[in-house]
């Protein structure tokens, strides 16, 4: 009898050990999925509005760093709200868990040249895409935050600072006094995602007709509107899938029968996108 209590014990304590292994190699494998999926995030863009801590901590975890370097950039906002912006944005990112923030100061080129070398992570706030590429150009160090991004650092921005990521970029918008369209106006950006034109508050503030437009004028592009609390992220290469709350419109040229038609796409959390069509 108690001979084979001890062979049941030993038996269940090599099963317990057994199942504790399975489980471990288990879970250090979706550990090592997620950090090589994450690891693959190169751009992440939002379409503005209020984002949530769990989007601001879900894209510093896209870093290959453990604790990643984070180099605010808030020159969209207005000359006067720069410093402000800067402030409330290492204060949420912060709050979202990042520990080492520095902001960029363009006033010390030698010193902002210093800080976008030191950083994993570069974050760009709202405002005007045209006002903060030409503060970025007046320093001259578009260079090196194109170099941090083709070494393999992650870059995300909001609004503003989502439609610059790109080549070819929409600037602003100017109505038609006797159509009442919008007409896109569209100029260049950051020049780190080629093949795309970014638009961003886009269902909330009607941005469908102007991207059309846009890419009607520029058929070798693909339009991407992203909705307020709502992103995506690039892997720098062919695909990028949504995240947040809202939602995602895609318009793409397709040819058929030697005719060109604008295709519509409408992507929601979790939807992946080829940009190979």
């Amino acid at each position: 009898m108690i001979k084979t209590i001890n062979n049941n014990s030993k038996s269940s304590h090599r099963l317990l050990f057994s199942f504790s292994f399975i489980l471990f190699l288990c879970l250090f494998s979706l550990h090592s999925v997620s950090q090589e999926i994450g690891s693959k995030i190169r751009l992440v863009a939002f379409g503005g509005g209020k984002i949530s801590q769990e989007l601001r901590k879900e894209f510093l975890s896209y870093s290959p760093a453990e604790e990643p370097n984070l180099l605010v950039i808030s020159y969209a906002s207005e000359p006067d709200k720069v410093r402000e912006t800067a402030l409330r944005n290492q204060e949420l990112f912060k709050k979202a868990g990042a520990q080492n923030i520095r902001v960029l100061d363009l006033s010390d080129r030698k010193k902002a040249l210093q800080d976008i070398k030191w950083c994993d992570v570069i974050w760009m706030s709202g405002g005007s895409q045209v006002r903060l590429r030409e503060a970025l150009e007046e320093a001259d160090v578009v260079a090196d935050i194109q170099r941090h991004f083709q070494m393999g650092g992650l870059i995300g921005g909001t609004s503003a600072g989502a439609s610059i990521m790109s080549t070819t970029m929409m600037a602003n918008a100017e109505i038609d006094e006797k159509t009442k369209k919008m007409y896109p106006v569209i100029s260049y950006g950051l020049k780190l995602w080629d093949n795309v034109i970014i638009d961003q508050h886009f269902n909330e503030r009607n941005r469908l007709q102007r991207l059309e437009i846009a890419i009607e004028k520029h058929p070798d592009q693909i339009g991407v509107g992203i909705d307020e609390r709502t992103g995506i992220a690039y892997d720098g290469e062919n695909s990028f899938f949504v995240i947040g709350k809202g939602q995602v419109t895609v318009l793409h040229n397709k040819e058929k029968n030697s005719q060109s038609t604008l295709e519509k796409t409408t992507l929601k959390k979790g939807d992946k996108y080829s940009l190979n069509r």
